[in-house]
C-alpha cells in the first residue's frame, strides 16, 4: 500500500500455512479494498510469511477476539494495532514495537466561527437541511385548526343562542315572535339545516 506496497514473493510455501487474525477496521493499518484485506500490518505479516516459505491466511475478526484466537492456536499470529499492557503480556507474547501512536482530545476553536454572518447561519440551520418546512407545516397546520375553532365557535354560539331564547317563545308577543325571526332570517338563510328547527322554535311548538 501507499507509494511503496509491499510485493508478495514468487517463493516455495512449502512450510504450510500462516493464520493471521486481525480486526480489519483500522485504515491505514489494516482494513477492506477490493474485498480483500490489506494494510501496513498485512503488508508486514506477508513479508513475514515470505521469509518463512509460508502461505498467508487472514481472518478478520473482532477485535477483542484476537487474544484469544492465538492463545487457543486458532490463529498464529495476531496483527492489529495493539498497546503493550501488563493484562495482556500475561496471555501473549509481544514482538518489539515498531510503530507509536498518540491521542489526542479535540476542542472547538474559540476562533471558528466568528467571521460567519447572520445570513449564513440562518441558510445552515434553516435552508441547507430543509428545515424550514417544519415551520412551514406548523404554520399551515395552525391556521386550518384556527379556522375550525372559528366555524364550530359560530356554529355552537348560534345554536346555544336559540336555545336560550325558545324558552321565552311561547308567551311572547306574536309581533315580537316576527321581528326575531326577521332580524334571524340572514343567518338561517345560509344555514338552511337548521331553518325547520328555528321555525319550531319561534313558533312555539316543541
Amino acid at each position: 500500500m501507499g507509494k511503496t506496497p509491499y510485493v508478495k514473493k514468487d517463493i516455495d510455501r512449502s512450510n504450510g500455512t500462516l493464520k493471521v487474525g486481525t480486526n480489519a477496521e483500522f485504515p491505514p493499518y489494516e482494513y477492506y479494498e477490493d474485498n480483500k484485506v490489506t494494510g501496513i500490518d498485512m503488508d508486514i505479516m506477508q513479508a513475514i510469511a515470505d521469509e518463512l516459505g509460508m502461505d498467508m491466511q487472514v481472518e478478520d475478526m473482532q477485535f477483542d477476539s484476537i487474544i484469544a484466537a492465538v492463545s487457543s492456536g486458532k490463529v498464529d499470529v495476531g496483527a492489529a494495532g495493539f498497546t503493550v499492557t501488563e493484562d495482556r503480556q500475561k496471555n501473549v507474547d509481544f514482538t518489539d514495537t515498531y510503530i507509536t501512536t498518540k491521542q489526542e482530545i479535540i476542542v472547538k476553536d474559540s476562533q471558528s466561527g466568528s467571521s460567519i454572518g447572520i445570513k449564513e447561519k440562518l441558510y445552515d440551520n434553516f435552508v441547507k437541511d430543509n428545515r424550514y418546512m417544519y415551520i412551514v407545516k406548523g404554520l399551515g397546520n395552525t391556521i386550518v385548526i384556527t379556522i375550525f375553532a372559528v366555524m364550530l365557535g359560530i356554529v355552537l354560539g348560534f345554536l346555544i343562542a336559540i336555545v336560550r331564547t325558545s324558552h321565552d317563545f311561547e308567551d311572547a308577543d306574536p309581533l315580537e315572535l316576527a321581528e326575531i325571526k326577521r332580524r334571524w332570517k340572514p343567518y338561517i338563510d345560509q344555514l338552511p339545516e337548521y331553518a325547520c328547527l328555528c321555525d319550531e322554535l319561534l313558533s312555539g311548538r316543541k
